[in-house]
């Protein structure tokens, strides 16, 4: 995942990273990950990553995106809040230009989002 030696410069439309970045230990290897997937990403591709929401999740992918230059939209999926109980899944996408996807907000993941983002204080990648 770190590198994609026969996928040439700009050649995806779509990447998606379902559970890679879960798997991988540091930040320094998550990030290596995004900065490839950047790198075969087409102009108007995304990149579309699906796990379980997390304040070090956040962090990660909105350090990334200033670093590699990508917008960057997050939604948080779930039937009601996590605290009371119920599964969620989080769902980012990043891209160069994501004029194009609505940034859907909706109450949850607005009021997760924030919650998430007051942790981070807390939190830090390991760089």
């Amino acid at each position: 995942m770190r590198r994609y030696t026969t996928v040439p410069d700009g050649a995806a439309a779509v990447v998606l990273e379902k559970g890679t970045l879960d798997a991988l230990h540091g930040g320094p290897d998550k990030l290596a990950v995004l900065h490839e997937c950047a790198r075969i990403l087409a102009p108007t591709g995304v990149i579309v990553s699906v796990s379980f929401p997390a304040v070090a999740r956040i962090q990660l992918l909105e350090h990334a995106a200033r670093k590699l230059g990508l917008q960057s939209r997050m939604r948080v999926v779930a039937k009601g809040d996590p605290a009371d109980g119920h599964q969620a899944v989080f769902v980012a996408v990043l891209g160069k230009e994501l004029d194009a996807v609505a940034e859907v907000k909706d109450a949850l993941t607005e009021m997760l989002l924030d919650r998430m983002r007051r942790t981070v204080g807390r939190c830090r990648l390991n760089q």
